[in-house]
C-alpha cells in the first residue's frame, strides 16, 4: 500500500513538472523569445549525464570550428547544380550535427524570428581563406570514429553538405546555406528548417567586393580574427544585405544607400570649385639629417659621441667601425657604379633651401662640429638594385673615423649620398676616403679645395673659387696623369651616419688604400675646426687656444654585421695607364663636352645600359697605343 502511494506521488510531481515545461514554453513564445532552447537547456542540463555532457561538449566545440576546417576539392571540381528531377549525390560526411542530434544544451542553435522587420533571411553563399587553415582550425573527431570537416571548392567557397536536389527545404545549388543576418550577427545553417547553426559571424566591419560581376560583400570578424565574403544572386540582394550592415554599424550612410531620389540629396554648394593645377619647375634640395630636437640638440665631439642619445646609442648598426684585414673580409666581385661630374665653382642655380645661389661660389662652411660642402649634385653612385644616390655633402674629419686591422689614419673624408628613387629616399650612402700623413705631399682635390682659406667657428663660410672634381682626390698635384675615375679596392659594410641622428639604413663604401697627404695641408684643416686665437680688447692682449680639438666619433661595436672586400685588381685589372700616349704617327686632338672620359669594366657580356656608354676595347680603356706595322 506504501509503495502503490509513492508510486502516485512520484507521478504527480512529473505530472507538475510537465505542466510547468508546458506554461514556461507557451510564454516564452508569446514573447518571442528567439532562443527556444532557454527553457529546456535548464532542464536538459539538469538530468543530463556525464557521458552525455562529453559528448555534448565535443559536439559544441565541432559547430563552434566547423566553418573554418577545410577540405580544397581539386581544381575544376567546383559543384554544378543539376537540374531539377536530378538524382541526389551520395551524401558527404556531414559538416554539422543534425537536429536529431544535437542536444538541447546546444548553444550555437539559435531560433530567428522571420517577422522582424531587421532580420534579413535568404539562400547566400560564403568564402573565405580561413576555410584553408587546418592549423588554425583542426578537424574535429566525434565519439565512434566520425570525424567532422568542412569541404570548400577551388574559390574557397563552403560546400553544402546538407543539399538535396529538389528538395525545396534546400537551396537551389550545393554553395546556398540558409542565412539569418541579424543587427550584428550572421547566422548560416544547411536547410531553413535546421535549429542548428553551421556558424555565428560577429559583424564588425562590411565593405563591397570590388568585383561587381560576384554580387558579394566582404565582412570583417575582429571577434574571430577572420574575413568572409557573403555573395548573393543578384545586385539588388547584395546592396540590400549591403546598405542594412551599415546601418546597423552607424556613421556615414553610403550614397547608394540612401533612400528617396539620390538627386535631392546632393547639394552643389558644398562641392568645391574646380581646382586648377599648375605645373611648377621645381629646383633641386640638398637634404642635410639635422639631430630631433629632443635629441643631441647640442652634441659635440669632447666625449667622441660616447654621450649622445637616441639611435646615436640605441641603434644596432652604428658607425664607423675597425674595418678588418682585406684576406679577414669577405670577398665579392659585387660593386656600384662611381659616377661624378665636374662641379662649377659657381653656381648656375638657386636652391630653394638657399644652400647655393645663382652665380656666387659655392662654400666650404665649418657646420656641426666639421669642414662641410655642400651641393645639390656632386656625382652618384648607382646600386645593382638599379636605387640611384646623389653626392650632395662632403665631410672631412681628424684624425680618421674608420680604421683598419685597429689602425687609425690622419684624415677621412666622407662624401654623403643621399637615395633619390622610390623607396629609397630615407636611405644614404657614404663614400669614405682615408688619407695618411706624408710629407711634401699636395693632393690635387685638397689644393682646388684651397686649404689656405678655411672656414672657422669664428668665420664659419669660405668661398670655393675652383671647380670640385671628387675623383682628383687619388691623384697628386704632381702627378700627370689625366684626372679620371680610376677603380679602386673598397669595404663593404652596412651602417650609419657617423653623426647625430646617426641614422641607419646607411650604406658604406670605404676606400681601403690610404691616400697621402702633405703635413702643412693636414695642419691647417686640424686648426680650422679649432676656436682661432683672439685679441683681447680689454688688456691688448693675445688670447691663444691651446687646445687640440678632433671631430672623430668612436669606434662602434660591429656586432654580427659583416664586411665584404672588393678588390679592383681581381675583378677589374691593373689600375687604368691615363697618361697622354707619344705618338710618332700623324694625328689630331679632339675635344669632348666632358673634362674627362670615364672608363669601367662591367662583367658579364651583356652591355651596362647607361646612357651614352659603348663598347671600347682593352687597350683603349687602359691607355695603350697599339703598334702598326707599315
Amino acid at each position: 500500500m506504501k509503495s502503490i502511494k509513492c508510486l502516485l506521488k512520484s507521478n504527480l510531481t512529473l505530472l507538475k513538472i510537465l505542466f510547468i515545461i508546458m506554461a514556461l514554453t507557451t510564454i516564452t513564445q508569446s514573447v518571442g523569445v528567439k532562443k527556444s532552447e532557454s527553457v529546456l537547456e535548464f532542464f536538459n542540463n539538469l538530468f543530463s549525464s556525464s557521458e552525455t555532457e562529453e559528448t555534448e561538449r565535443l559536439e559544441n566545440q565541432f559547430i563552434k570550428n566547423s566553418m573554418y576546417n577545410t577540405i580544397s576539392l581539386p581544381p575544376g571540381e567546383a559543384p554544378v547544380a543539376q537540374p531539377a528531377g536530378a538524382p541526389a549525390p551520395a551524401a558527404a560526411p556531414a559538416a554539422a550535427v543534425t537536429a536529431a542530434s544535437v542536444p538541447a544544451t546546444n548553444t550555437n542553435s539559435t531560433v530567428t524570428n522571420s517577422s522582424d522587420p531587421s532580420i534579413i533571411q535568404e539562400w547566400l553563399r560564403i568564402s573565405s581563406k580561413d576555410f584553408l587553415n587546418r592549423q588554425k582550425f583542426p578537424i574535429i573527431n566525434l565519439p565512434g570514429g566520425i570525424s567532422k570537416q568542412v569541404r570548400v571548392d577551388s574559390n574557397n567557397f563552403r560546400i553544402n553538405d546538407g543539399f538535396q536536389y529538389g528538395n525545396p527545404d534546400s537551396g537551389k545549388n550545393p554553395l546556398d546555406f540558409w542565412f539569418s543576418i541579424t543587427k550584428n550577427r550572421i547566422i548560416y545553417s544547411q536547410r531553413k528548417t535546421d535549429l542548428d547553426v553551421l556558424g555565428i559571424i560577429k559583424i564588425s566591419g562590411v565593405t563591397k567586393n570590388p568585383d561587381a560581376t560576384k554580387f558579394c560583400i566582404n565582412i570583417v570578424d575582429n571577434s574571430e580574427d577572420a574575413d568572409f565574403s557573403i555573395c548573393a544572386n543578384n545586385d539588388q540582394l547584395r546592396l540590400k544585405i549591403f546598405c542594412s550592415m551599415k546601418k546597423n554599424l552607424g556613421g556615414k550612410t553610403p550614397y547608394e544607400c540612401l533612400e528617396g531620389p539620390k538627386s535631392a540629396t546632393v547639394n552643389m554648394a558644398l562641392f568645391p570649385k574646380p581646382t586648377v593645377i599648375e605645373e611648377k619647375l621645381m629646383q633641386p634640395i640638398i637634404l642635410i639629417p639635422l639631430p630631433s630636437p629632443s635629441c643631441n640638440e647640442k652634441w659635440d665631439y669632447l666625449n667622441e659621441g660616447k654621450d649622445w642619445e637616441c639611435t646615436c646609442k640605441e641603434g644596432k648598426e652604428q658607425s664607423p667601425i675597425n674595418l678588418p684585414k682585406t684576406e679577414e673580409a669577405i670577398q665579392s666581385p659585387v660593386t656600384p657604379l662611381f659616377q661624378y661630374s665636374e662641379v662649377q665653382a659657381k653656381s648656375v642655380l638657386t636652391t630653394l633651401d638657399g644652400e647655393l645661389k645663382a652665380n656666387e661660389y659655392m662654400k666650404i662652411k665649418y657646420f656641426k662640429n666639421a669642414l662641410r660642402i655642400f651641393h645639390s649634385d656632386m656625382g652618384k653612385i648607382v646600386t645593382l638594385d638599379g636605387a640611384v644616390y646623389i653626392a650632395e655633402e662632403i665631410v672631412f674629419h681628424t684624425p680618421s673615423e674608420h680604421t683598419i686591422d685597429g689602425k687609425k689614419y690622419d684624415m677621412e673624408m666622407q662624401v654623403i649620398h643621399y637615395g633619390q628613387t622610390k623607396g629609397d629616399i630615407s636611405k644614404q650612402v657614404v663614400l669614405s676616403f682615408l688619407f695618411q700623413k706624408k710629407a711634401g705631399v699636395y693632393n690635387k682635390f685638397i689644393d682646388d679645395v684651397d686649404f689656405f682659406s678655411l672656414p672657422n667657428p669664428m668665420y664659419p663660410e669660405r668661398e670655393i673659387n675652383n671647380n670640385l672634381y671628387i675623383p682628383k682626390v687619388f691623384y697628386s698635384s704632381s702627378d700627370d696623369n689625366i684626372p679620371v675615375a680610376r677603380p679602386f679596392s673598397f669595404y663593404t659594410y652596412q651602417g650609419s651616419i657617423t653623426f647625430p641622428p646617426c641614422t641607419e639604413r646607411t650604406i658604406h663604401y670605404v676606400v681601403s688604400k690610404p691616400i697621402p697627404i702633405g703635413s702643412s695641408s693636414l695642419q691647417l684643416i686640424k686648426e680650422a675646426i679649432n676656436v682661432p686665437d683672439t685679441h683681447d680688447q680689454k688688456t691688448g692682449n693675445i688670447v691663444i687656444n691651446a687646445d687640440e680639438v678632433t671631430n672623430a666619433r668612436a669606434i662602434q661595436d660591429i656586432g654580427s654585421r659583416a664586411v665584404f672586400y672588393y678588390d679592383h685588381v681581381k675583378y677589374h685589372g691593373d689600375d687604368l695607364n691615363t697618361k697622354i700616349p707619344k705618338k710618332n704617327s700623324i694625328g689630331h686632338y679632339e675635344k669632348f663636352n666632358k673634362k674627362a672620359t670615364e672608363y669601367f669594366f662591367v662583367t658579364g657580356d651583356q652591355p651596362s645600359g647607361i646612357p651614352n656608354s659603348f663598347l671600347v676595347s682593352e687597350n683603349e680603356a687602359k691607355g695603350i697605343v697599339e703598334k702598326t706595322n707599315k
